[in-house]
């Protein structure tokens, strides 16, 4: 359903569809809001994110990656501030089942000790993609709610 969202805002290339592959869609806006607030730094991952993903830092550089392709998005319907939640909100999906298929992997081989690393990241990706452990974060408001 949020790759659905996403459709319009984003172009979904290679990889199979993933959301990962997302990058930013280029379109003619009509608005009245003027042009956007050019930063001289990148947005940031917001900081409960960094700390739970602290193990897994391609996966912060993954969610720097969206961040960064909306704050390089010129106009639009949606507010930046919601184009930022939908893009972390669909990478932290693509977490999810990523985990959850390296979790079934690891399944298939009978290795317990493997399996229980898969279940432990499993779990945290799950706790991630739910927006209340994120969305709060003041850092991200400041970056797009203005």
């Amino acid at each position: 359903m949020l790759h659905l969202m996403l459709a319009g805002i984003f172009r979904v290339g290679g990889g199979g569809g993933a959301i990962d592959d997302m990058q930013p869609q280029r379109r003619a806006s009509n608005s009245m809001k003027g042009s956007p607030v050019m930063h001289a730094v990148p947005p940031p991952v917001p900081v409960n994110l960094q700390e739970l993903l602290s193990e897994y830092p391609g996966h912060i550089e993954r969610l720097q990656e969206v961040l960064d392709s909306v704050a390089q998005r010129q106009g639009g319907a949606a507010a930046p501030f919601e184009l930022a939640v939908w893009a972390l909100e669909g990478r932290l999906e693509s977490f999810l089942l990523e985990a959850r298929r390296e979790l079934e992997a690891a399944k298939s081989t009978g290795d317990a000790e493997l399996t229980a690393a898969a279940e432990a990241k499993a779990r945290l990706m799950s706790q991630i993609a739910r927006k209340h452990v994120w969305q709060t974060d003041e850092g991200l408001w400041e970056y797009f709610g203005n």
